[in-house]
């Protein structure tokens, strides 16, 4: 790891926060906390950072592509990249939620207007029968 952009005990520590983030993400899966979606999601990215931690030919390479000296860099590049896709994937889903719960409570309102619109025809027939 001398070419690493991280010391050997910052690589350490990294690995091990992406192996503890994994083991989480599978612990969620398998209490149904968390979506398959979401967790394929996550243990990609948990990877993606293990694998260019412990591969500095690789974080060298994407720092090259990306046009900067600084190979830690790309990995903070990286998280804010992922952090603003995750924040947008969410508002996504936020906002289809939204639409179908508004949906559902017209569904609601008017199942609940039919509802007492039969209950009025009945009692007002009753009331035709007993004149």
């Amino acid at each position: 790891m001398a070419d690493s952009a991280f010391t050997r005990y910052g690589a350490v520590v990294l690995v091990a926060l992406a192996l503890v983030g994994a083991v989480t993400v599978l612990y969620l899966l398998a209490r149904r906390k968390l979506t398959m979606t979401y967790s394929i999601v996550w243990i990609f990215s948990f990877a993606g950072l293990a694998l260019l931690v412990l591969a500095p030919p690789l974080l060298n390479l994407a720092a090259r592509a990306m046009g900067t000296r600084e190979p830690g860099g790309v990995v903070r590049l990286f998280a804010m990249v992922a952090v603003v896709a995750f924040l947008l994937f969410f508002s996504v889903r936020l906002s289809m939620l939204s639409d179908r719960f508004d949906e559902l409570a017209q569904r609601v309102a008017l199942l609940d207007f039919s509802r007492r619109e039969g209950c009025e025809r009945k009692t007002s027939e009753e009331r035709g029968r007993n004149l």
